[in-house]
């Protein structure tokens, strides 16, 4: 292929030769594999491929990808109930990491933490491990996995609702320290309960451009501080 001014005497701007070939079925399958009984901050998965017609895809060039993502922790025997604290949260956290070759099995592991400089996570956290795997002729085949983790040795849950009316009587409070698996914890925990209104005052503006906007603002009260409770 050249680029070419035109014209009778036009002179070439450049060429390059390229490679064209009929339509061919991808040689190779891919696999992921991801542990999720590993700590966020320890995340690693493998990536394995394997020739369609042969044995393990041996040397093969491969690169991986991570990405880590807040998702409620919410098990099945818990109910109604409410876990984790929506005011943290993960930042996007997509990471690519650097190619390598596969082993003699035609796989290769790639350590993939949750960095620190990442924030905390609200409750529990889906990590998604990602490997793209290129034959021989650069055609690439990619493979995802996603496991949910837990970042917490336990979680913090009450029957508060998110939103609640004004109808003068006194809500009540019931707390649950829950582990990962959805079983309670046995030990007791001493905690500090702090209680607050987050009232949502909303305004229509406009703005120096002349465009209109809703704007939200919350306002946070603190109802109850500083009170110790002691989990059973």
């Amino acid at each position: 292929i050249a680029a070419k001014v035109p014209g009778k005497d036009g002179c070439i701007l450049g060429e390059r030769k390229i490679k064209i070939e009929e339509f061919a079925p991808p040689q190779i399958r891919v696999a992921v594999a991801a542990d999720e009984s590993l700590h966020p901050s320890n995340f690693a998965f493998s990536v394995s491929a394997e020739h369609l017609f042969g044995g393990p895809a041996q040397g093969l060039k491969c690169t991986g990808a991570v990405v880590f993502e807040d998702v409620p922790f919410a098990p099945h025997n818990w109910r109604g109930w409410r876990f984790g604290n929506d005011d943290r949260g993960l930042k996007p956290c997509y990471r690519e990491i650097d190619g390598e070759r596969l082993d003699a099995n035609g796989t290769y592991r790639f350590a993939a933490p949750l960095w620190a400089d990442s924030g905390l996570p609200k409750a529990a956290v889906r990590a998604t491990g990602q490997g793209v795997v290129f034959e021989d002729g650069g055609r690439p085949a990619t493979m995802r996995q996603s496991v949910i983790g837990h970042y917490y040795p336990y979680y913090l849950g009450s029957t508060l609702p998110g939103w609640l009316k004004r109808t003068g009587k006194r809500p009540e409070l019931t707390l649950a320290c829950v582990a990962p698996d959805g079983r309670r914890v046995a030990a007791a925990k001493e905690l500090k309960l702090k209680v607050e209104r987050i009232d949502s005052i909303y305004s229509y503006r406009t703005r120096d451009d002349g465009w209109h906007t809703w704007d939200c603002e919350r306002v946070r009260t603190a109802v109850v501080e500083g009170v110790a409770v002691t989990t059973k």
